[in-house]
């Protein structure tokens, strides 16, 4: 904040009216403390999420920046179901992703977005990773369980479960629709996860 707080100053603008995102865990109270302090002519509005929404209409560029990210997405999943864990952060690690990879596995599962470690993964144990492919900025994220050898019943009633409540999403995301409600997702399984073999 203070070398853009410097920068706005030398463009001129230190008396500007300035939009920042009020609303938004990556800009802190902190941030616009430092900002106020450097700039105290500006006068700072709330313009949460305006430039989301003015990047909502891609332009023919990004939209090919956004088909060639599920690509690296794909890579990472062979890399991880093929080898390991480090060997899928060894071969397309970003330096401009977001988020770091996270894979969980068995009991750990129960908390979400863990880095990986070196641990290998063992037959019949789920692994839960999640992952996101970057070109240009530009983000795919992708989550997978993978389970080596043969898969328990429960994952099997868990897998059906979740292929139907899928499906049963798509069908409803249709020009004109709401979102439909959480309770006719739990119908569509059955009514509760002990109808479908989850506990």
């Amino acid at each position: 904040m203070d070398i853009l707080s410097t920068t706005i100053a030398e463009r001129g603008s230190s008396r500007a009216t300035i939009g920042v995102d009020m609303d938004n865990c990556w800009f802190s109270a902190k941030a616009l403390a430092v900002l106020s302090g450097h700039l105290p002519n500006a006068r700072f509005a709330d313009a949460t999420a305006l430039v989301n929404w003015q990047r909502a209409v891609k332009s023919r560029r990004e939209l090919d920046y956004m088909r060639r990210a599920p690509d690296w997405s794909s890579a990472c999943t062979s890399a991880f179901v093929n080898g390991s864990n480090r060997a899928c952060a060894n071969a397309i690690w970003s330096p401009t992703s977001t988020m770091p990879l996270c894979a969980t596995t068995k009991r750990s599962v129960g908390a979400p977005h863990l880095t990986w470690d070196d641990k290998p993964m063992r037959p019949g144990e789920g692994t839960f990773f999640e992952i996101t492919g970057v070109y240009r900025h530009y983000h795919c994220p992708l989550s997978r369980t993978v389970i080596p050898g043969k898969p328990t019943e429960t994952f099997r009633n868990g897998e059906k479960a979740v292929l139907e409540v899928m499906e049963a999403g798509l069908e409803a995301a249709r020009a004109g629709n709401s979102p439909p409600h959480p309770e006719r997702a739990r119908a569509v399984v059955g009514g509760s996860p002990d109808d479908v073999g989850l506990r």
